[in-house]
């Protein structure tokens, strides 16, 4: 019996499901709930079932019966559609996003940098301007009045489009009396969505992940992470909102920095972009921000940023510096005091190799091998002196040149940290950062810093000129 004859013989030639064999009794169409729409929809009732010499019970074609009703969409039906963004290329709308870094690198405060731009509409560190929206936050290791509201206040938040969701309130059931309980996921996803719809949330923000893991979910199971977050994607495409879900890295060294993640490989799974935030392995008063991982677009460029102190609301909020060429593995990767002394001896080549002018790359490696340094080693030391790369000519007779940056500096002293002629008026602020006792720069580039009222200017404040605070919050019970 071929296919379509096995399908007619089950439901009829118009699909309409036939009475059961060898009974009178007629094949009742089911109601179902609709999971979009809240409307009921008749599919197709269970075909007639058969006894089998074994004694089971089996559908009559079933193997062919259309699969609507398991929830298989065609996907001619399907209306494509672009990935729309809060920050384009790391945090798209309708999405997971991953924020992770170690305890204490300044997490929690890059993510309220973000909800101040999100609810004020300025422009990200890059350029690119969000909707303006609501910010919905679930904070678990930050007191709200105390660490929260000041940060929000230096970041120059709109505080009035930012809501702290603290508790669910909770049945007590025969008379007795109810209490609350910290929000749980995915057991409360019910609420969140409700939360969402009801102040326009554009953005929402989880801290720290394992905290609003319900008790039943192991989060080292990949299994149950799973499981716990499909309903929190799913909530996030539904209503168009971005989900960042911050979480620590583990204390393993080595490997793929995807593995670093705290928790099961599942969460980086659900997420559709995953940022990583470290430590400047250059200067460790800066941290980098760098997406280690996206399907959606080209991947961004990594920016360096600072948390300055803010000391009248006794807090710190981020000022961004430019742009890196570090990496996740190159961030993550274990530095021995060898290699920081290699480095910076890399660095003192380099300067000194790009005082004369362009040297082609090929040379510059020869003659940094002669000198024992190592390949990888003088590429970083490279890209940290700001030395760019220019191809000239095509094919085979294409020579690649090390140009020196336009604020090239005179060589140093392998002695000292003193310049080539031994003179050096400008102050440490005015050159760059000390490392082993010489004088090396920081080749960044000036971008927007976000004021008190939503403006932008182009020069890093000090606290001084720290934005004002906000008079009011709102705080969603």
């Amino acid at each position: 019996m071929d296919a379509v004859a096995s399908f007619e013989e089950a439901y009829g030639p118009d699909g309409t499901p036939r009475a059961a064999i060898g009974s009178n009794v007629p094949v009742r169409e089911p109601k179902v709930r609709s999971t979009t729409g809240g409307h009921e929809a008749s599919l197709p009732a269970a075909p007639a079932r058969r006894t089998t010499p074994g004694g089971k019970k089996q559908a009559i074609g079933a193997a062919r019966r259309p699969r609507n009703d398991l929830g298989i969409v065609r996907l001619a039906d399907v209306k494509p559609e672009r990935v729309e963004w809060l920050w384009h290329g790391r945090i798209p709308r309708g999405k997971l996003t991953i924020l992770e870094g170690d305890p204490k690198v300044g997490k929690s405060t890059l993510a309220i940098d973000v909800a101040a731009r999100v609810t004020t509409g300025t422009a990200f560190p890059d350029g690119y301007v969000p909707e303006v929206g609501s910010v919905l936050l679930l904070t678990a290791e930050d007191g709200l009045a105390d660490t929260v509201r000041p940060r929000l206040d230096a970041a120059g938040a709109d505080a009035g489009r930012v809501h702290a969701w603290e508790s669910v309130a909770v049945d007590g059931g025969d008379g007795n009396p109810g209490g609350i309980r910290p929000p749980s996921l995915p057991q409360d996803i019910d609420a969140l969505e409700s939360l969402i719809v009801r102040y326009g949330v554009a953005l929402v923000i989880v801290d720290v992940l394992n905290a609003y893991l319900g008790a039943a979910v192991d989060g080292h199971k990949d299994q149950d992470v799973r499981r716990a977050l499909m309903p929190l994607a799913k909530l996030a495409e539904n209503t168009r909102t971005a989900i960042l879900v911050l979480r620590h890295l583990n204390k393993s060294q080595g490997g793929s920095a995807l593995y670093r993640g705290g928790g099961s490989i599942g969460i980086a799974g659900a997420a559709r972009s995953i940022l990583l935030v470290a430590v400047d392995p250059d200067d460790k008063d800066r941290r980098v921000l760098v997406s280690q991982g996206t399907n959606i677009a080209a991947e961004p460029e990594a920016l360096v940023y600072e948390l300055g102190s803010v000391p009248d609301l006794g807090c710190a909020r981020v000022r961004w510096l430019g742009t890196s060429t570090h990496t996740s593995e190159s961030l993550l990767a274990t530095t021995s005091h060898e290699e920081r002394g290699a480095l910076t001896d890399a660095r003192r080549f380099v300067v000194n190799l790009m005082a004369n002018g362009s040297v082609r790359a090929q040379d510059a490696k020869k003659l940094g091998e002669q000198e024992g340094i190592k390949g990888r080693t003088l590429d970083r030391a490279r890209d940290v002196e700001g030395v760019t790369l220019r191809r000239d000519g095509f094919g085979k007779g294409a020579v690649v040149w090390w140009d020196p940056p336009a604020d090239a500096r005179q060589p140093l002293s392998a002695s000292h940290g003193e310049y080539g002629d031994g003179e050096h008026d400008a102050t440490e602020a005015e050159q760059g950062l000390c490392l082993n006792d010489e004088m090396l720069p920081v080749h960044t580039r000036q971008v927007p810093v976000l004021g008190g009222c939503g403006e932008t200017s182009h020069h890093i404040r000090t606290p001084s000129d720290a934005p004002a605070p906000v008079n009011h919050v709102r705080i969603a019970q």
